[in-house]
């Protein structure tokens, strides 16, 4: 799978890389029947297209075809599993919790995101609340989203103090689980939501480079290059019930994957006694140690 690969490589992978690789890399990606110029400024189309063409004009293909990528669907999983990470000594242990998420172009992705700020996307929600500001075992706690053309990441994650690492992956857990049913989301928390990404709308604009990768960003997504301009409408429009079914439908925090780096003689069983499924330990690169 594209995504199944480490992201900046491996010691292994970057060692054994030479220059022929390099090559190959090119002509088969960085090409011009594979790539979209994209151009912010103050200029037009009339000024613009001749220095295309003067400096990208005799840039052609190779004689192979281009590259393509294929996004395989990730199956489901049907129950947690652990991975624990050693790290003697140290004062915290760092929880990061992941299930797939939909492809960016999913059409319930805007309010997939609304749902997130709620749980975990911004200093008021409820994650970092509850193990910031409530229990003061962490100096943040957060949730993420990340979009791609195939299946997303959506992240939990929180880095606490080493005694109140089992207590936390239960706070987190639990705050997923309220979200669905027991704790839907309020009033109060769509409204704070919906003013603050609304009022920060143009700000985000603010600078070519900004409105560059947003625009890149939409072509990558399949969205209409106007799609900000929906934004305000779609905020508005929101409520709990939609919320609440978006996270009926997304989250699952009983099927998660964990990923706890610390101190393993401090954490390692009290994790175990929470029976959240399988455990295994593994080295900095994800292979299991035996």
């Amino acid at each position: 799978h594209p995504y199944g690969s480490a992201r900046y490589g491996t010691e292994k992978s970057i060692k054994n890389m030479n220059i022929n690789d390099l090559f190959n890399f090119i002509n088969l990606w960085i090409r011009p029947d594979n790539a979209t110029i994209f151009v912010v400024g103050d200029t037009t189309l009339d000024q613009i297209i001749p220095l295309l063409e003067k400096n990208f004009g005799k840039w052609k293909p190779g004689k192979t075809p281009a590259g393509k990528k294929h996004f395989p669907e990730i199956e489901i999983m049907a129950k947690s599993r652990v991975f624990l990470v050693d790290k003697p000594g140290s004062p915290q242990a760092a929880i990061i919790a992941g299930q797939s998420a939909p492809s960016g172009s999913d059409s319930r992705f805007f309010d997939i995101k609304a749902m997130n700020e709620i749980l975990g996307g911004n200093f008021s929600s409820r994650l970092n609340m509850n193990l910031r500001e409530d229990k003061g075992w962490a100096y943040g706690a957060w949730s993420a989203l990340f979009e791609a053309r195939g299946q997303g990441l959506y992240a939990f994650g929180a880095s606490v103090q080493i005694d109140k690492t089992a207590d936390a992956i239960l706070e987190i857990q639990k705050e997923i689980s309220d979200l669905r049913g027991k704790k839907p989301p309020t009033e109060d928390e769509l409204a704070l939501m919906r003013k603050n990404k609304i009022l920060t709308l143009p700000g985000k604009f603010e600078s070519s480079q900004a409105l560059l990768g947003y625009i890149m960003d939409n072509d990558v997504k399949g969205r209409p290059y106007d799609y900000v301009e929906s934004l305000p409408e779609k905020y508005q429009a929101l409520n709990s019930e939609l919320i609440l079914k978006v996270a009926q439908d997304i989250l699952r925090p009983d099927a998660l994957t964990w990923i706890i780096v610390g101190d393993l003689d401090k954490i390692e069983q009290n994790i175990r006694n929470l029976n959240l499924g399988e455990v295994t330990i593994v080295d900095a690169e994800g292979k299991k140690i035996p």
